[in-house]
């Protein structure tokens, strides 16, 4: 129905093509991971920092039954669009299911890698939490990501 609105309204042509863009890889940092395996848990992603991010910036989430490609897929959504900027992509190579709680301190700007596991900022960042925590990584990198490309759009027909 959106596409057909969009069309009708705009004369909107689009596309989605693949480019190979910045993206940041989800790689296993030097000693290792340190995520525990799954037991008998279900699946689940939960936001355990009980909607209280904006008053405080602390992000807390706990993943059960969780694969990498998953819990990739979980940082490109939220946290690229609010943090990275970039999708990530899982490269651990890990293929179990993980049960684990990852805390860090959202940030209002532009994330870099910190040398400091708080980042100078009262809590660790997202880098330095996935490597401090996980013994995961984020490598700056190029994949493929796929993007919407409009071919036309018009002004506005009236009602």
């Amino acid at each position: 129905m959106l596409r057909a609105l969009l069309f009708d309204r705009f004369h909107l042509e689009a596309q989605i093509e693949t480019r190979q863009l910045p993206i940041y890889a989800l790689v296993v940092a030097k000693g290792g991971a340190r995520l525990p395996e799954n037991t008998d848990k279900q699946f689940s992603v939960t936001n355990l920092s009980n909607g209280k991010v904006r008053a405080t910036g602390q992000v807390k989430w706990g993943f059960s039954k969780t694969t990498m490609g998953v819990f990739a897929a979980q940082l490109s959504g939220v946290v690229a669009s609010s943090e990275l900027g970039r999708q990530v992509i899982d490269k651990t190579g890990l293929t179990g299911e993980y049960d684990f709680v990852l805390k860090w301190l959202l940030s209002t700007n532009e994330m870099r890698p910190t040398s400091g596991s708080d980042g100078g900022t009262g809590g660790p960042s997202i880098f330095n939490a996935l490597q401090d925590q996980l013994g995961l990584k984020l490598q700056p990198d190029r994949g493929p990501v796929e993007v919407i490309v409009i071919d036309r759009v018009e002004k506005p027909s009236g009602n």
